[in-house]
């Protein structure tokens, strides 16, 4: 948990709101995925889901829950309106913007988030969706829409539609 506490530190440039956001996620993931019987870290992880739940959520409009798998390195640029599914594994040193969501399709498989590679950039409004996998330094551009698999050194983009009446 330190050594990736500390690499998400310096990723972010010692800005405090990314890096309490990832201290309480931090915590929180290390102690449920812990080898500490459930009825001892019961009530520890029910503190720091409340404390996430109104520094990360509440004021900060950044939910990433505990049962996530995030390596070490994550890059928080403009922490507001962020979503990350449970289910949701992210490999190291991704860059996130604001309003990206990587999330589960629930009209197809439930519970079944992405997959990110290493070194994953996703730029504001990216939206990576389903039960599919992003290679590595993979580049999603500003507001697009991820829902097939993408492979290793790829970039996508939205296109933009001009429809003339």
């Amino acid at each position: 948990m330190f050594e990736a506490l500390k690499e998400d530190i310096k990723v972010n440039d010692r800005r405090l709101t990314p890096i309490i956001i990832l201290m309480f996620y931090r915590s929180a993931n290390s102690l449920y995925y812990s080898n500490i019987p459930k009825s001892i870290k019961k009530v520890p992880l029910i503190l720091l889901k409340i404390l996430q739940k109104v520094f990360a959520d509440v004021i900060f409009g950044v939910e990433i829950p505990y049962k996530a798998k995030i390596a070490k390195g994550l890059r928080i640029v403009h922490p507001k309106d962020i979503v990350i599914a449970e289910t949701a594994i992210i490999g190291e040193h991704c860059t996130i913007f604001n309003q990206t969501t990587i999330g589960v399709n629930e009209h197809k498989e439930i519970n079944k988030a992405p997959k990110i590679g290493n070194y994953v950039y996703i730029a504001a409004g990216g939206k990576v969706i389903g039960d599919i996998a992003i290679g590595d330094n993979c580049r999603i551009g500003a507001n697009a829409v991820i829902t097939k698999s993408i492979k290793n050194n790829t970039t996508v983009v939205c296109v933009q539609r001009i429809i003339e009446r």
